[in-house]
């Protein structure tokens, strides 16, 4: 799959027995599924868990929770790239955090690697309810290309579920790639229970149909409307959980419409539909 001048190779990181139960990813070029069990994969997974700490940071995965709780009962959806097509500033990256996983093997780890370099990745797991995905990791650690928005409905249109929910924070850059699929409903304003609760949120999404989630395969489009009159706007700061949370006190249903996020002059907004 050409974007621009990125040769991006669609894989999934999951047990093939279960990849191969999801739904066909028809049209895109041929997918390479990787075993998370096989050591030839080894260094593939570490190089995801890698590209995952260096876009989430100190909410990176750990190793053990990578394997047992998401590539053994599901598995990772993204886009990856050969190794000659990986810049140099972006190797090093990567080096750097692959060395931090391990530290004790330090770069030897990676020397004369030559396989695929995962650059993004997504994550969901299903739940007793057979439409209904928990999404817990979406990353991308290439700017410029819509992969995020490409990404996500990739493992959207691998689950072929029709709702799907998950927790992010106010400030994460990441609300404008999931209101690229529409509007998200507030379930939860204040996610009790994660390691930041008061920067976070529990949403729920109504998964569009899979010519939809193509379409945003195709051209990582983003809803560019802006905000609709009617609408209104959060500032995002320490209070906006607490602020929230009252309204849904006041029984106000919440709904955080497209582009999700908007700047303004006295900084960035959520916007509430």
């Amino acid at each position: 799959m050409q974007i621009g001048a990125l040769p991006l190779v669609p894989y999934v990181l999951g047990r093939p027995e279960l990849a191969r139960s999801l739904p066909a990813l028809d049209g895109l070029g041929e997918v390479q599924v990787l075993d998370p069990l096989a050591h030839a994969s080894t260094r593939f997974g570490r190089l995801l868990n890698a590209a995952n700490g260096l876009a989430f940071g100190t909410l990176g995965m750990p190793l053990w929770v990578q394997l047992d709780c998401a590539t053994l009962p599901s598995a990772y959806h993204g886009f990856a790239l050969p190794r000659d097509a990986v810049d140099d500033a972006q190797w090093a990256e990567l080096e750097a955090a692959y060395a931090r996983i391990r530290p004790e093997r330090s770069r030897a780890g990676l020397d004369g690697y030559d396989g695929l370099v995962p650059v993004s990745g997504f994550c969901a797991v299903r739940t007793p309810d057979p439409d209904t995905i928990v999404a817990f990791s979406l990353f991308s650690i290439l700017r410029g290309f819509g992969l995020g928005v490409r990404t996500k409905a990739l493992g959207l249109l691998a689950h072929g579920a029709s709702r799907q929910m998950g927790a992010t924070q106010y400030d994460n850059p990441a609300i404008r790639v999931h209101t690229a699929f529409g509007s998200l409903e507030v379930v939860a304003p204040r996610a009790h229970g994660h390691a930041q609760p008061d920067k976070s949120f529990v949403y729920g999404l109504d998964v569009p149909d899979a010519d939809t989630l193509r379409a945003r395969i195709a051209d990582g489009r983003r809803d560019q409307s802006g905000a609709a009159v009617g609408e209104v706007f959060e500032p995002i700061d320490d209070t906006i959980a607490r602020r929230l949370a009252a309204r849904v006190e006041n029984g106000a249903p919440l709904r955080i419409a497209p582009p999700g996020v908007v700047e303004q002059d006295d900084g960035a907004h959520l916007v509430l539909a």
